[in-house]
């Protein structure tokens, strides 16, 4: 008997292309998906690292506010200035009439107060100052795609003058004695707006400011404290617009009113 060997059949050179060339498509659409997925997961984690990073920001500053010293005594010092940042130098300048963009686009105000509050792991009677530093980095000055100036909110504290308790210029330490440095609450910012509440029931910008350095409130002292000036500051709102990082994944405006206890 004999045996026939038959050749076994196998792919057409036309099959085998076909074959990988849906195996290519395939593959790029799971890549594709896959893609897809992550940018939304990265996107996802920067708008929650962002409102994160504002509503610390924000409770950290109602905090100290909470403990502001009133107006009434002699021994506060409440200054809220109008500051616009320098499109071309990111520096910042203060005192200046605002615009419309100087407020919603490049508003970079500050706000200067004495409290008793919270001074690492102490509490203290303290003058508390946020506002906006340039950074040193030149990779963060700017955002990468709109070439606006990025900052940092700094809170920088000053103790009271150990024989002039009037002025708040000594360094505050901490329970072990140790200098506390300028503290940085929240990065990337382009805009910290401040706005108070006005007596006509309504929230003002600080155009012009209704208490600059030069005539705070509160120190029983030059026109806001003369006798029947009487209005002080129940109220504030701040807004915020903050990126992810300098990449501008992401970009959210936070805005938020704090009450002052001792306002009025």
């Amino acid at each position: 008997m004999t045996i026939t060997n038959r050749a076994r059949p196998g792919f057409t050179l036309i099959e085998l292309l076909i074959s990988m060339i849906l195996m290519i498509i395939i593959l790029t659409a799971v890549g594709i998906v896959f893609k897809a997925s992550t940018d939304v997961a990265n996107i996802g984690e920067a708008r929650i690292r962002v409102y994160d990073q504002a509503r610390k920001a924000l409770d950290r500053l109602q905090q100290d506010l909470l403990g502001c010293l009133n107006f009434n005594e002699g021994r506060q010092s409440f200054v809220l200035e109008n500051g616009v940042s320098d499109q071309v130098t990111t520096n910042i300048s203060y005192a200046e009439l605002g615009t419309w963009q100087s407020h919603v686009e490049r508003g970079a105000d500050r706000i200067k107060f004495r409290a008793v509050t919270s001074a690492a792991d102490t509490t203290q009677q303290v003058e508390v100052t946020y506002e906006l530093k340039p950074y040193d980095d030149p990779s963060r000055k700017r955002g990468a795609r709109s070439r606006r100036p990025m900052y940092v909110l700094v809170r920088n504290l000053k103790g009271p003058h150990p024989t002039i308790p009037k002025y708040f210029t000594e360094p505050v330490k901490d329970s072990t004695g140790m200098v506390m440095e300028e503290e940085e609450i929240v990065h990337f910012v382009t805009v910290f707006n401040v706005e108070f509440y006005a007596d006509n029931g309504k929230f003002s910008q600080l155009d012009p400011s209704p208490c600059g350095t030069l005539d705070p409130l509160g120190d029983l002292a030059g026109a806001n404290d003369a006798a029947g000036a009487g209005y002080r500051v129940p109220n504030i709102r701040i807004t915020l617009t903050i990126l992810d990082d300098a990449g501008e994944r992401q970009e959210r405006t936070i805005t938020r009113s704090l009450w002052i206890p001792t306002g009025n």
